[in-house]
């Protein structure tokens, strides 16, 4: 289940997180970015999806 003020909190985490985890961005380029866009999009309901990905569907006959 998800809780709304948790995911909230988490948001809001990522959005500090190279103050508060200088670390990740420094052994992780691109990481912290993604954390957020992912939030960004699934929470927020903002931005391009974090990752576009093309599926090939098979119709049966």
């Amino acid at each position: 289940m998800a809780y709304e003020e948790l995911i909230e909190a988490e948001w809001l985490a990522a959005a500090r997180l190279e103050e508060t985890r200088p670390h990740l961005a420094e052994s992780r380029p691109g990481w912290c970015e993604g954390v957020r866009a992912t939030l960004r999009w699934a929470w927020r309901r903002q931005g391009p999806p974090p990752l576009e990905v093309e599926v090939e569907v098979e119709v049966e006959k």
